[in-house]
């Protein structure tokens, strides 16, 4: 019963209908429901399963970005074995609109499409919350005890979690070999402000727009001028 918990779980997570959804599900067969605790507490056991997998898969990831560039001569830098690279970046939030307190920030390498880092970003712990719901002081010694399993890592807008993962994905990215020096944007332009100001190589950050992007902008707007230009006029079949 406990694997097929684990399962459930994974499904819910891995398509995201949350612990909501499962529970409409697992309801119609008569099953008991899961309470949040148990979602919970399932769903980090598969985090701590998954995440010690992912630093072997990026290893082979990192290599692979390597040896497609390699394949169009194009080698690091000598001097500092940094290689420069052409990715995109977007971020997601767990719920739709500027009121979500996780948000995720990812750089896909353009060629490959591999996804060579992300960032996750929360400004809510609800442990943090439960306790300062009752009223209980956050002494330096139960933030001690608790810092290693705080979910909180960000202060700050929901809006803005997109632009400061970016700055922690660039910032880190010689530790991977990697310099983005060219990235290709979605048209937002505060991300690519808040990497030239962190300003993280000796070399400027290049950006390129993406087509499929602009064409769809570029669509919007001109139906909307048609919308704004339109006339309607009597003739003797109608309007």
């Amino acid at each position: 019963m406990l694997e097929n918990n684990v399962k459930g779980v994974f499904e819910a997570v891995n398509n995201n209908i949350g612990i909501t959804g499962l529970n409409r599900i697992i309801s119609t067969f008569g099953f008991d429901t899961f309470s949040q605790g148990k979602f919970t507490r399932h769903a980090h056991f598969l985090y701590k399963r998954m995440d010690k997998q992912y630093p072997v898969r990026m290893k082979d990831v990192i290599s692979a970005v390597f040896t497609h560039y390699e394949s169009y001569d194009i080698l690091p830098e000598p001097t500092t074995g940094l290689l420069d690279i052409t990715v995109s970046y977007d971020g997601t939030w767990m719920t739709r609109g500027h009121s979500s307190h996780i948000g995720v920030g990812f750089v896909v390498e353009v060629d490959t499409r591999f996804i060579i880092d992300r960032e996750v970003i929360s400004n809510f712990c609800q442990i943090c919350s439960s306790r300062e719901k009752r009223q209980l002081p956050a002494t330096p010694e139960w933030m001690a005890r608790h810092a290693s399993s705080c979910n909180k890592n960000y202060t700050g807008t929901s809006a803005s979690m997109g632009t400061e993962a970016a700055r922690r994905l660039w910032s880190r990215s010689t530790q991977l070999g990697l310099r983005y020096t060219t990235y290709v944007g979605d048209g937002d332009s505060s991300t690519y402000q808040a990497v030239q100001q962190l300003n993280p190589y000796d070399v400027p950050v290049r950006k390129e727009e993406c087509v499929n992007h602009v064409s769809k902008r570029l669509g919007t707007r001109l139906r909307k001028l048609k919308k704004e230009m339109m006339t309607t006029i009597t003739t003797k079949t109608g309007k």
